[in-house]
């Protein structure tokens, strides 16, 4: 038997945790963006406001080579 996980919005863990974003990602200078994000939100909590503003759509606009299929797994 098997417990069940529920697998959490992987953009989600990368906004709560930016200093670890580049390592897990890949992407230079990623960390450092992130933060300028979750602060102007207000908090990780707030950055997803809208269709345009939510986690991979922020990550995306900042990183092109963000991949939501092969790196958000």
């Amino acid at each position: 038997m098997y417990p069940y996980v529920q697998q959490y919005e992987f953009e989600a863990l990368v906004l709560a945790v930016p200093d670890h974003a580049e390592e897990v990602i890949g992407i230079d200078g990623l960390g450092e963006q992130i933060h300028k994000i979750v602060e102007q939100s207000g908090g990780a909590e707030l950055v997803n406001d809208g269709y345009d503003t939510c986690p991979s759509r922020r990550i995306r606009a900042i990183a092109p080579r963000y991949d939501k299929n092969s790196m958000g797994q």
